[in-house]
Order: structure tokens, then C-alpha cells, then sequence
């Protein structure tokens, strides 16, 4: 990876990327759950009647299916990386790793709490 010739491996320059890679990795799961839950809404409202706002009810009692949505909104963060990739940014692209993997661990401790994985 070439760094250019003014860069070092800790310059603030390659900081700011790597923390601007991190924020948009955790924001954009958080952009993309609400997405997430409609989808699952409208699948689930074609066999079931229920209303939206019992659905949303129903997603946040449950540990179980909270734990579902998470890690498919975590999904979204592959679009954002390999944005990333393409354009070489790759500290960018470190810090959306960086921040998947806290989401993995957020999951994690969700399935425990659920009572098994």
C-alpha cells in the first residue's frame, strides 16, 4: 500500500479517513435498519394481519428478532466497504471493518442474551 510520499503511517490525515470510515460504519446499520424493517413488515403483513406499530412492538421485545434485524442491517456495511475499496481508500475501508466488528459483538451479545446461539 503505498502511502504517498508525505504520509506516514501515523499522520493525522490517515486518522481522519480511518475515524471517518468508523463513523460512517456505524451509522449507516443504523440508516439502513429501519429499511430492514419494513421489508420484513410488508413480507410478514401479506400472511398476517397486524399493524406496523404492533410489528415494531413486536421486534423490540423480542430479543430474538431485534438480534434478526441487527445483523442484517450490519449487511448494508459490504456495500459501504467495498465502495471504499474501490475508490482505495483503504484506511476507509479499515474503519468500517473496525465498526462491523463492534456490531458483531453487539449481535453476539444479543444471541447470548437470547438464551443460546
Amino acid at each position: 500500500m503505498s502511502l504517498g510520499k508525505n504520509w506516514t503511517p501515523g499522520s493525522p490525515e490517515l486518522k481522519k479517513k480511518r475515524n471517518t470510515g468508523v463513523i460512517i460504519g456505524a451509522l449507516f446499520p443504523m440508516l439502513v435498519f429501519p429499511v430492514v424493517v419494513y421489508v420484513f413488515y410488508l413480507d410478514s403483513s401479506k400472511r398476517f394481519a397486524v399493524g406496523f406499530q404492533h410489528y415494531l412492538h413486536k421486534i423490540f421485545q423480542n430479543i430474538h428478532n431485534l438480534s434478526n434485524v441487527t445483523s442484517l442491517s450490519v449487511l448494508g456495511n459490504l456495500v459501504v466497504f467495498f465502495l471504499m475499496l474501490r475508490r482505495s481508500n483503504d484506511w476507509g475501508a479499515r474503519g468500517v471493518l473496525v465498526s462491523t466488528l463492534f456490531y458483531v459483538v453487539l449481535v453476539f451479545i444479543l444471541k447470548i442474551f437470547e438464551g443460546g446461539i
